[in-house]
């Protein structure tokens, strides 16, 4: 139920957004990556929006068997969201590379899976 309830979210969101909606700081007409690049700026609809993606993002990467992102222990979509935004704001050269591919790159560098090592006897 909580699943269909961020969806009908994201859907209004999305929705009640003009087609092209560029921002002037960045450059970027995606409406997903401005919420994500602005998490936690006081705009409840856009933080929705972003820890909607998030939640995605993780459900999609568990889903495809991913090992190399491995949150702390007691993390939360919130501080992944926070991470993914700081490194969208440091790199805005990187904007045109799409959300999917940033979020994986910032959460695999910053999040690694530390394997271990299988001793010998």
């Amino acid at each position: 139920m909580r699943r269909l309830i961020l969806v009908i979210l994201l859907l209004a969101v999305v929705a009640s957004k003009p087609v092209v909606t560029q921002s002037q700081d960045s450059g970027t007409q995606n409406p997903l990556l401005e919420a994500c690049r602005n998490f936690d700026n006081g705009n409840d609809t856009q933080n929705a929006l972003c820890i909607t993606f998030m939640d995605g993002f993780f459900e999609g990467y568990g889903f495809g068997g991913g090992d190399e992102i491995c949150p702390p222990e007691h993390s939360d979509l919130n501080q992944s969201a926070l991470v993914v935004s700081k490194y969208l704001k440091d790199n805005p050269d990187k904007l045109h590379l799409g959300l999917g591919a940033l979020t994986y790159e910032v959460l695999s560098d910053k999040f690694p899976c530390h394997k271990k090592q299988i001793q010998r006897k």
